[in-house]
């Protein structure tokens, strides 16, 4: 009995500890929160939040027909959210491009849980959707955003392929002007869940189209990547074109056939509208070709006439191009005027040998050989020419000799050597040589 009394009294007092002292680890774990809130066949979106820690992004599992997909981080911005008091940020959102999910023909049942950051467990969230996909080829869609005197842009995307950079044909009053590819970057449309890449923007230059002042309806259509067929996007446009005529189309220089710089481009333009005049220029730098990969977008130069574009990262044996395009007073653009490229070349040809060596001497009427002896980090087979006195003697060929015949030649001559590499990057070395006339034959002695 009485050991039962000490057991009970030691009980209470525990007891007592424990409500004097309650623990904060016994309060109760509380499951995620939250919303699917739209499935179709574009994207996949909602939110979720953590009651435990309402400021913390949680990851969320994406599921069709009852199997996970995709797993994500639902960071993006909710301001909704945080005006309703639901949590302290707005990092509570998340979304799914269903084209990435590659899912069969039909109709789906989509679902999404978020993990609980404190117990790992999953939460289903509110609003099962379904998604429904069609077995028939989906039309590209886009638009035509814009058509202005001086250019006609827009975007496009294949819902087959959300991926592909499709073709694009620009009408003007119902008939093909031009067809250019939906290549240029549109980060909006990553961001809207629209396309896995930012390559599905077109842009063409309206003077390019050589259009007459008067008014226009522009159209644009893409062309189907699965069947060829043409499709009419969003967005007819009127374009008027102003009175007055284009400026002559830039004529643009650059340094030459190469640079040995990797980080500097420079070239100069000239244009004219004697009308008008011309109030801006605008360039962009190219590589491979005038129509290549952009390396420098459009920048402005006001009315300068020329550029040297700084801080560039060119690569060795790449050639490079300059697009101008000038503006008039009536803010009509001019085509696009390009220079006939510059390359790369980071390393000279060297010359390592040249006979006869400086100051040699020859009898007038011999037949002299020249030869030089070069080499070129590139690898490349180089090509030589030679020189006397500033003309050419033997033009550019692969033979490194040239045999000089020096009749009638007396007195001091200047030999150049000249070698070029593959790229056209030339090295060039001189001897200075001397001629002498054949002495005249001694006169017989007479014998007597």
């Amino acid at each position: 009995m009485v050991r039962n009394v000490f057991r009970l009294r030691g009980l209470i007092g525990v007891l007592g500890l424990l409500v004097l002292f309650p623990s904060p680890c016994w309060a109760a774990n509380q499951v995620p929160i939250g919303y699917l809130d739209s499935a179709d066949t574009t994207k996949i979106s909602g939110w979720t939040v953590d009651p435990d820690n309402r400021s913390a992004s949680l990851q969320v599992e994406v599921l069709v027909d009852g199997v996970v997909k995709t797993t994500v981080t639902a960071n993006q911005p909710r301001g909704d959210l945080v005006a309703a008091g639901i949590a302290p940020n707005p990092e509570h959102g998340y979304s799914v491009s269903t084209a990435g999910l590659n899912l069969a023909t039909g109709s789906h049942t989509v679902t999404a849980q978020a993990i609980d950051g404190q117990t790992g467990e999953r939460q289903l969230l509110t609003g099962a959707k379904t998604l429904t996909i069609s077995s028939s080829n989906q039309v590209p869609i886009g638009y035509l955003d814009s058509a202005t005197p001086q250019s006609i842009s827009g975007w496009t995307v294949d819902p087959d392929n959300r991926s592909a950079s499709l073709q694009v044909e620009v009408l003007v009053d119902g008939v093909v002007k031009t067809t250019v590819p939906a290549n240029q970057p549109r980060g909006d449309l990553v961001a809207a869940g629209i396309a896995p890449n930012p390559e599905h923007g077109y842009s063409v230059s309206t003077a390019g189209l050589n259009l007459a002042a008067s008014t226009y309806t522009v159209t644009a259509q893409a062309i189907d990547g699965q069947t060829g067929e043409r499709q009419l996007l969003t967005g007819s446009k009127t374009l008027v074109v102003p009175t007055g005529s284009l400026p002559t189309t830039p004529v643009v220089t650059d340094d030459g056939v190469w640079t040995a710089s990797a980080t500097t481009l420079h070239a100069t333009w000239t244009s004219s509208d004697s009308v008008t005049g011309i109030v801006e220029y605008q360039y962009q730098i190219t590589r491979d070709s005038s129509t290549g990969t952009v390396v420098i977008p459009w920048v402005s130069t006001s009315t300068a006439t020329s550029v040297t574009r700084t801080g560039l990262s060119l690569s060795h044996g790449v050639r490079y191009y300059f697009g101008v395009k000038a503006k008039n007073g009536a803010g009509l653009w001019s085509a696009i005027g390009s220079s006939d490229g510059i390359v790369v070349d980071a390393n000279a040809p060297v010359i390592t040998g040249i006979s006869p060596a400086d100051g040699a001497a020859f009898t007038e009427g011999d037949l002299v050989t020249i030869s030089v002896a070069a080499s070129d980090l590139d690898g490349d087979s180089p090509e030589y020419q030679f020189l006397v006195d500033g003309a050419v003697a033997r033009a550019w060929s692969s033979s490194a000799t040239f045999t000089w015949d020096t009749v009638g030649k007396i007195k001091s001559h200047t030999v150049t050597v000249q070698v070029r590499d593959g790229l056209g990057r030339q090295a060039e070395a001189q001897r200075r040589v001397f001629g002498y006339r054949q002495p005249p034959p001694l006169p017989a002695r007479k014998i007597e």
